[in-house]
């Protein structure tokens, strides 16, 4: 009898009778879990209207999933298990937030990189990773203004797949979509990545290293620009479809902020159309050891804003060991001339001044042979080369310069 009062204690106390003490308990947390799930609460609900703020009823889901109290004072059980996944479902317009903060190795997953999910209200960036390694987003879709959609700091072994990255930063001169500083194993797959101005799609400075930026979609926009690398090394950028109506495609070792020395890049596989400044080297600082192979570069007339995109091919300026083999050019004809008189290849020189370091090597040990070039004149194949400019370039030869017959006159 004593054992049965005993139970019957042990139910009341657990709410089985109605009692109250249940209410204090803590539910479990879940590995994987909707921004939308009832175990939130219902003080801080995500409207996705585009109009309402959700970002302390996000921000909440997020902290939840790893046993962080949020606003809203709900937290779950411990122990937390592994982060899991945070899942958006398709908003009627958009949520709208100001910044939300990404926890180590958290997922975000969205309905599909082309339905609009997070809209930022230009406030804060969109996204940050701090310290945040193994996070990763996936089929989400991404707009902010103002500043950068993404910014990865200090995080490591990142992930971002099939999501739609953009920011808009006509209004503050430029921001970049994705900006990344001090990070290292990350891969960029497989989305659409762009901004809109005079910022950078992605922007990768100050040791983010053994980056992978692989088979993407980007756009520089309107005025804006690609991919910029500075004080990196081990930077993989393969099989990527780039635009840059007004800017570079791709650039390393320029004069960014954070920017410095580019060691081990590869370039491989890409295809660059409508780009007034496709390929950048060693501007300002040395690119050592980079490889840069089957690119195709359309340095071609853009049909919709009527603007000739002319100024060079690749630029090399302090560039140190590259390999630059296997890569077709294609010029187009210019003011009804009949061929392109703008470079494959452009030398430039870079004053002792600018250098930073007291290096005096122009370009070394560099191998730039077997590139199909076409549409482009002999006398413009390569641009301000001397040999005194030279020390030790190992060879530069087996051009081949194609003309096509519709070019004919």
């Amino acid at each position: 009898m004593l054992n049965q009062y005993r139970l019957i204690a042990c139910l009341f106390s657990l709410g089985v009778f109605g009692g109250s003490i249940v209410h204090a308990i803590p539910p479990l947390c879940k590995s994987t879990l909707s921004i939308l799930d009832p175990v939130l609460g219902r003080v801080y609900v995500p409207r996705g209207d585009g109009v309402a703020d959700d970002t302390q009823a996000i921000q909440n889901a997020m902290d939840y999933s790893v046993c962080i109290k949020g606003a809203n004072g709900i937290t779950c059980s411990k122990p937390c298990p592994p982060p899991g996944k945070v899942v958006f479902p398709a908003p009627p317009k958009g949520y709208l937030v100001a910044s939300l903060n990404i926890h180590p190795g958290q997922t975000l997953v969205g309905p599909g990189m082309r339905v609009a999910t997070l809209v930022g209200n230009g406030k804060g960036v969109l996204i940050n990773a701090l310290s945040a390694p193994f996070f990763s987003l996936e089929g989400i879709n991404l707009f902010n203004k103002n500043f950068p959609a993404v910014k990865i700091d200090k995080s490591s072994n990142f992930n971002i797949s099939q999501s739609y990255i953009v920011s808009d930063g006509r209004s503050v001169g430029g921001v970049n979509g994705i900006e990344i500083t001090d990070s290292y194993r990350g891969i960029i797959e497989r989305s659409m990545i762009g901004q809109i101005g005079a910022g950078w799609a992605i922007s990768a400075m100050n040791n983010s290293n053994s980056l992978s930026i692989l088979a993407n979609t980007i756009s520089g926009g309107s005025g804006g620009n690609g991919i910029d690398v500075g004080q990196s090394q081990s930077v993989r950028i393969r099989e990527n479809t780039m635009e840059c109506d007004y800017g570079y495609a791709i650039r390393a070792g320029g004069n960014a902020q954070g920017s410095g020395r580019v060691f081990g890049l590869n370039l491989i596989g890409n295809y660059i159309e409508q780009a007034t400044r496709p390929l950048g080297l060693g501007e300002m600082y040395e690119v050592g050891g980079a490889v840069i192979t089957g690119n195709y570069i359309a340095n071609n007339f853009n049909p919709i804003t009527k603007y000739m995109h002319k100024e060079f091919g690749i630029a090399l300026g302090r560039v140190t060991n590259a390999t630059i083999t296997g890569n077709t050019y294609a010029g187009e004809r210019e003011n009804g001339t009949g061929v392109a008189l703008h470079p494959f290849i452009k030398f430039f020189f870079v004053p002792d001044s600018m250098r930073r370091v007291d290096v005096p090597e122009y370009i070394n040990g560099s191998d730039i042979s077997n590139n199909t070039v076409s549409d482009v004149s002999e006398d413009y194949v390569f641009v301000g080369f001397t040999p005194a400019q030279s020390d030790n370039l190992t060879k530069i030869n087996k051009v081949s310069v194609l003309f096509s017959p519709r070019l004919a006159h």
